[in-house]
């Protein structure tokens, strides 16, 4: 069986770490694998060449709607290049499935249509209020996701966004390798260090943790470190939380590092992971954090409250309610969450195994095949 994975972006955020792992239960079932990429000389690459995976180059952008038209233009006409070499591509590899990563892009499910392939759409995120972009056609889309085999959803708040338009959509939770993250601390009373992992951008909510941060120090005279890790996609914003920080006088108390592919240590040494998403997909860091025996404290938003049961392998509270927040924080320290902690970790092996819920992703490959 040879299957291609089609990509619509080549970060390492949590779509494409998502994704690696899928890769790693496809070759320990010895399936022949394929991807696509979109650009040259990106740490995916690199991961890619690690794990023996051959790949592509075939140059391409989203489908994201862009104000600058004549940039829309030279968007539209790379990315109807691209299906020419990807259809040129499949038909020369004889491949058996297209996998598309992502429905921010349609030039994979287009491509396998054209050939005749079966194809699989992964859904992993709410475009608008999720991701905050819209796309350029989504008829063609919607489409293009009701012609596919089928429809995977990472979470049922994402397949509540698109259950009007595709009638195909089956809810898989991502597999994560819990093998990377995995350590089962007694961390006994919380230190005051918190983690915030998720790249710099209004959705995650990096200004909810600032905002927090100022009342916890300034307020209540309680003596926090917070430390951001991410890449920065809206500059915008991340000069506006640097403001913020500079008004409230917070430098002491925050420290800014790129986005790492690595987070161990910094788990080991951050007692508390701190997730502040809105309309979150399904919350990856939350889970490793979860792996990781953090105690974990998220926004009660999105699919994170299908995760996070309040008291008892975490925190929730309320967008926008610091004050809460703040107190939960505060409340955390110097006590001993290990019975929330151990609650977490358990929760997150159970539910989110990489051979496990990957393996259900793998039992539709056979289903497609035997067809």
């Amino acid at each position: 069986m040879k299957v291609c994975y089609y990509l619509a972006t080549t970060d390492l955020e949590g779509g494409a770490q998502s994704l690696l792992d899928l890769i790693k239960v496809s070759l320990s079932n010895n399936i022949d694998v394929r991807v696509i990429l979109g650009k040259k000389f990106t740490p995916l690459e690199k991961i890619l060449n690690k794990m023996h995976v051959q790949y592509i180059i075939i140059n391409h952008g989203t489908d994201c709607f862009n104000k600058n038209l004549i940039k829309l233009l030279i968007k539209i006409i790379v990315n109807k290049i691209a299906v020419y070499h990807l259809i040129k591509y499949l038909k020369q590899e004889k491949v058996d499935i297209l996998h598309s990563n992502s429905v921010i892009s349609t030039i994979g499910m287009e491509a396998a249509k054209k050939c005749n392939i079966p194809y699989i759409c992964h859904i992993r995120e709410r475009i608008e209020d999720g991701l905050e972009i819209r796309l350029i056609n989504y008829k063609k889309l919607y489409s293009l996701m009701n012609e596919s085999y089928c429809c995977i959803a990472i979470s049922n708040f994402v397949k509540e966004r698109y259950d009007k338009f595709v009638k195909n959509i089956i809810v898989i939770n991502d597999g994560i390798d819990i093998k990377a993250y995995k350590e089962n601390i007694k961390r006994g009373k919380i230190n005051n260090k918190v983690l915030f992992v998720g790249r710099i951008c209004n959705q995650k909510g990096q200004h909810e943790a600032i905002e927090t941060l100022n009342l916890i120090v300034n307020k209540f005279k309680c003596d926090v470190k917070l430390t951001f890790v991410g890449a920065i996609v809206d500059k915008r914003y991340y000069k506006k939380i640097n403001k913020l920080i500079d008004d409230y006088k917070l430098n002491p108390y925050v420290n800014f590092l790129n986005f790492t592919n690595d987070l161990k240590k910094l788990r080991k040494e951050n007692d508390i992971a701190l997730v502040c998403s809105s309309n979150e997909g399904l919350g990856r860091v939350l889970i490793e954090a979860m792996v990781s025996s953090q105690l974990v404290i998220a926004a009660n938003d999105g699919a994170i409250k299908d995760i996070v049961q309040n008291n008892k392998n975490g925190f929730l509270y309320n967008i926008g309610d610091y004050n809460t927040l703040a107190e939960i924080i505060i409340n955390c320290i110097n006590q001993n969450n290990d019975k929330i902690i151990n609650n977490g970790y358990h929760f997150a092996l159970d539910n989110f195994d990489n051979q496990k819920q990957n393996g259900n992703v793998i039992k539709i490959y056979n289903d497609i095949i035997n067809k």
